[in-house]
């Protein structure tokens, strides 16, 4: 088995239906629990 270093996080964002907010969308959980505004 091949150990690699940190796994590759992506982050992007989306649009919202307010075109002065976006959404940041990430495919892993950064803080586990926690909702951050």
């Amino acid at each position: 088995m091949i150990k690699t270093g940190n796994p590759v996080i992506s982050i992007y964002t989306e649009m919202t239906p307010n075109p002065e907010t976006m959404k940041f969308v990430a495919n892993k959980l950064l803080y586990p629990g926690k909702s951050i505004d």
